[in-house]
């Protein structure tokens, strides 16, 4: 089935660019996209954003906080892994990633360790 912004599920580039500010539903995109994108936004807010947020300081400092910022981070990129096995859902990633920008710390991470 064609979606607004997407061919096919497994496509891993969008047809047209997805505008920024506009609530999108599940004909503008396939399920796993909007799956996709509520895991990575967990992940970004609950592991990413705590562990990159900490300084070299506060990481030498903290020993303890940082580790079990790290361990949730490690956690849940092994879950957006796992689930990457599926080729519909490491598709959408893939496209999600594409549309982050080229600078953004979260995405050099997302393409060195998930992708």
């Amino acid at each position: 089935m064609p979606w607004t912004y997407v061919n096919h599920e497994n496509d891993e580039a969008y047809s047209k660019s997805v505008p920024l500010a506009q609530t999108l539903s599940e004909a503008d995109l396939p399920k796993t996209e909007f799956e996709a994108r509520r895991d990575l936004a967990h992940w970004k807010m609950a592991g990413f954003v705590p562990f990159a947020s900490m300084s070299w300081l506060d990481r030498f400092l903290d020993k303890e906080r940082a580790s079990e910022r790290f361990e949730k981070l490690d956690v849940l990129m092994t879950e957006i892994k796992s689930r990457c096995e599926d080729k519909a859902y490491r598709s959408a990633i893939k496209r999600v990633v594409s549309s982050m920008p080229a600078e953004a710390k979260d995405r050099a991470y997302i393409e060195l360790n998930i992708l």
